[in-house]
């Protein structure tokens, strides 16, 4: 391969990258927008997500984490951490870790 085609290479890997992050980034958007707040006589139960929607998302973050970075990198071990349930503020939180 020459140099040229090594940076080409590069480039529209990276494009694809950057296509699949900004794509899983309008998805989180969409989960965050199914927001349902808790009955407001319910003490302590956290807003949620579309539970159907989320795991997709989840799922699919992920995997692109995990695929691109490494299973060990900062973003995939924070994302897995953090993003655990269909909850509003693990959808916003994981949405950050992607921004």
């Amino acid at each position: 391969m020459t140099q040229g085609s090594e940076t080409s290479v590069l480039n529209r890997a990276t494009r694809l990258a950057v296509s699949r992050v900004l794509s899983l980034i309008a998805k989180g958007e969409r989960l965050i927008a199914t927001n349902k707040r808790a009955p407001a006589d319910t003490i302590g139960s956290p807003s949620t997500v579309n539970n159907e929607l989320f795991y997709e998302w989840r799922s699919q973050t992920y995997s692109f984490l995990v695929s691109f970075l490494g299973e060990k990198s900062v973003y995939a071990r924070e994302f897995d951490r953090v993003c655990t349930v269909a909850r509003t503020f693990d959808a916003r939180t994981g949405n950050g870790i992607l921004q």
